[in-house]
């Protein structure tokens, strides 16, 4: 990999050649990661919160927090894949016709944004971009609030360096350029244009340490002032794509929402920056109407993201969560459960993964801690009235309803219709049985992971390194299989470790056979299976045996 993803926001240029000849000889192309392989983007978009068998062990109140880890959780499905692609291809595409070698053409677009800048003529109607090709492209993504929308853009853009520094030579070539891969902006609550500019040459202060917003965004500057400064700086500092959250913003009555909209298409057809605009359905008519406007229609992508249906991915998703319980006793997922929680949340995955965390921090305060269909339902109608009145229009499909809320489809049945004619039976069912094969060797990952923190958590296994609890932990998982239970897996591997330190300890000793006969019977494995039999905790045992050392002692 080129760039390490853990610490990717600001990286000096790599460059890498491309198996497509249109995206090489350009250094803003080069110096992108390669393309993500499907493999990688599961295992980058997958995330599992941390969970252990031993914070059972924890009271009440810390388990209140550590239920909290579970707002980490998130999945990828074919959606992601979907964004991921076309994100991967705006930015690498977008860039063609910016190519910095080709120094003829970023002198003409300079030259253009100048001369607009001595005329004061704004962009939208100032003809001097005429004759610049741009290959950027729009990507429109249209989805009820909370269904995930912002999280998977921001997740996705993350997997791209946001500022590459191009300090050495390409091909001879000084380019002393610092390019900003992505922004990601939101919408100004008054769909004011001139905000938007101000918006914009924050981020930019924000990521370059730079002062673009003293010197561009005065409020006494004019719109059209302001909109000529933010060209010239995505030209300059050769951005790479510009995400727009909260496009709903625009439906106000104070602004036209055609003010803030040419200016984008600006943007893309004659700076050449791809747009990538984000909003509820409120927004629906106005991006609709945005790719009418662009003269280069074929260059528009619209993604419709609906929520979930009760089909294979939701049972994957639900499955794949209710794995992270925090209570004395777990709750297997019954087809009545997984019906409930289907109905309380509607298939909105956000809304799912509140309810679930908020039924366990309920029923940790009950005496048997236990996940029942009468804890959701509370947890539903008391945590989460809030969202109540779009849960029951949606399953009631009460169109006068939905027509009343503004962040959900009007037209859903449509859209949902239009899904479900395209829809590929096999090829979807052939994706999610990927997708388990992926989820597996993720879990395998995970439960040798986290067997490792347990083992070496333990604290008197003295002989073993952690190369010791890496094997112990792999040969173990391997031998019971990642869907075992847990409680069982950690038992054995506390079992083998103790045999495996005491045969260290016994044959590092000059005594020999008869030190390793004495801790046989005298040693670890010994108070091992006392422990079991008498049906204590081991560490009592071992406290009681002096292996355990007071920590006064160390003061």
């Amino acid at each position: 990999m080129k760039y390490n993803l853990q610490n990717c926001f600001e990286v000096d240029a790599i460059y890498s050649k491309h198996p497509l000849q249109e995206y090489n000889n350009n250094p803003l192309v080069e110096a992108l990661p390669d393309v993500y392989t499907e493999e990688e983007l599961f295992e980058y978009m997958f995330s599992r919160p941390l969970h252990s068998s031993s914070d059972l062990e924890l009271q009440k109140e810390i388990r209140f927090d550590v239920i909290q880890r579970l707002k980490h959780f998130t999945m990828p499905w074919n959606i992601h894949f979907d964004l991921a692609r076309n994100i991967s291809s705006m930015l690498r595409r977008g860039y063609i016709a910016r190519n910095p070698i080709k120094q003829k053409d970023f002198n003409q677009r300079i030259h253009s944004i100048s001369e607009q800048d001595e005329k004061l003529i704004e962009s939208v109607t100032f003809q001097g971009f005429k004759d610049i090709k741009s290959s950027a492209l729009t990507l429109s993504i249209i989805g009820i609030s909370g269904i995930g929308k912002t999280t998977a853009i921001e997740k996705l853009l993350k997997m791209y360096p946001q500022v590459i520094r191009h300090t050495k030579k390409y091909e001879g070539m000084a380019l002393n350029r610092t390019q900003i891969v992505w922004l990601k902006l939101d919408c100004p609550f008054d769909g004011s244009l001139k905000t938007f500019c101000q918006i914009f040459f924050k981020a930019v202060d924000d990521v370059l340490e730079t002062n673009y917003y003293d010197k561009f965004g005065d409020a006494r500057n004019s719109r059209g002032k302001m909109m000529i400064d933010m060209e010239r700086l995505a030209t300059i500092h050769s951005v790479g794509v510009i995400a727009i959250d909260e496009m709903q913003h625009l439906i106000s009555k104070k602004t036209d929402p055609d003010e803030l909209l040419n200016f984008l298409v600006t943007l893309e057809n004659k700076i050449g920056v791809p747009i990538i605009l984000i909003g509820t359905f409120k927004a629906l008519k106005v991006l609709t109407k945005e790719l009418r406007q662009s003269r280069r229609a074929a260059s528009q992508k619209s993604i419709y993201w609906d929520r979930m249906a009760p089909d294979e991915e939701w049972d994957l998703f639900l499955k794949t969560m209710w794995k992270f319980q925090w209570l004395k006793i777990h709750t297997p997922l019954s087809n009545e459960l997984a019906e409930l929680m289907y109905e309380q949340s509607q298939g909105i995955t956000a809304i799912a993964v509140s309810l679930f965390l908020l039924a366990q921090e309920r029923a940790l305060f009950t005496d048997d801690e236990r996940i029942t269909e009468k804890i959701i339902l509370n947890t539903a109608n008391e945590d989460l009235y809030m969202v109540s009145d779009i849960i029951r229009a949606l399953r009631d499909n009460d169109r006068a309803r939905l027509a009343q809320l503004e962040d959900v489809a009007i037209d859903m049945e449509k859209i949902i219709n239009s899904k479900r004619e395209k829809l590929d039976l096999n090829g979807k069912i052939a994706s999610i049985t990927q997708s388990l094969e992926k989820l597996d060797t993720i879990e395998h990952k995970s439960k040798v992971q986290t067997l490792m923190f347990d083992l070496t958590g333990l604290g008197f296994l003295s002989n073993l390194n952690q190369r010791d609890f890496e094997g112990i932990a792999t040969r173990i998982v391997n031998e019971l299989g990642v869907n075992e239970d847990y409680l069982k897996i950690k038992q054995l591997a506390i079992k083998t470790a103790m045999e495996e330190n005491d045969a260290k300890a016994a044959k590092a000793s000059t005594g020999g056979k008869k030190i390793k006969k004495a801790v046989e019977s005298k040693g670890l494995i010994h108070i091992f299976h006392q422990a079991i039999g008498k049906k204590k905790h081991v560490y009592e045992l071992l406290n009681e045996s002096g292996y355990i050392k007071n920590v006064e002692e160390f003061a």
